[in-house]
C-alpha cells in the first residue's frame, strides 16, 4: 500500500513539472501555476486507482549474485503473446528474466532450468528486425525473447547446453 500512494504522488510531482515547464514556455505564468496546482491535487487520485492499484507487489524478486552470472543484458520476453521489457540474466544452471521499471505494470519474474532447453533458434521479428530467439524446451514450451545482442545470447547459451 505505501509503495502504491508514494509511487502515484512520485507520479503526479513529475507530471506537474513537465506540465509547469511547458505552460510557462508556451503560456502565461499564472496559468502555469494554476495548472500544477491542479495536477499535483488530482494525479495522485487518478494514477492510483488506473495504474498503481493493479500492480502486484506481492512478491520480490529474487536476489541475484552477480558473480555467478554469466551474460546478462536488456531483453524482452514474449509472456501472452506480448513483449514484456526486462532484463535477462544467464547463469550455469538458470535463464532469469525480471521485468524493469518501465514495464512496472506487468511486473513477472520467470526461472527457467538450462537444462531444460533443447533447441535453439533464431527469427527477425516483424519479418526483418534481426533479434529473436526461440528456446525449445524438453517439456514442449517454447520461450520467444528478443534482444539486439541474439548472437551473443544464442552463442552463450549454446556453451552452456554443449550444442
Amino acid at each position: 500500500m505505501k509503495k502504491r500512494i508514494r509511487n502515484s504522488i512520485l507520479t503526479a510531482i513529475v507530471f506537474a513539472i513537465i506540465m509547469y515547464t511547458y505552460l510557462s514556455i508556451t503560456s502565461k505564468q499564472d496559468i502555469a501555476v494554476v495548472v500544477s496546482i491542479f495536477l499535483l491535487i488530482v494525479t495522485p487520485f487518478i494514477a492510483y486507482l488506473k495504474i498503481y492499484s493493479r500492480i502486484d507487489y506481492s512478491f520480490d524478486f529474487t536476489e541475484i549474485d552477480m558473480k555467478s552470472i554469466i551474460y546478462s543484458g536488456s531483453a524482452n520476453l514474449y509472456i501472452g503473446g506480448l513483449p514484456i521489457g526486462g532484463n535477462l540474466y544467464l547463469s550455469k544452471h538458470k535463464l532469469i528474466f525480471q521485468t524493469n521499471a518501465v514495464s512496472f505494470m506487468y511486473r513477472n519474474e520467470t526461472i527457467f532450468d538450462i537444462n531444460d532447453i533443447c533447441k535453439i533458434e533464431t527469427f527477425d521479428n516483424l519479418g526483418f528486425i534481426k533479434n529473436g530467439i526461440t528456446l525449445f524446451t524438453k517439456h514442449n514450451t517454447e520461450i520467444r525473447i528478443t534482444s539486439f545482442r541474439r548472437n551473443n545470447w544464442k552463442e552463450e547459451i549454446e556453451k552452456l547446453l554443449k550444442i
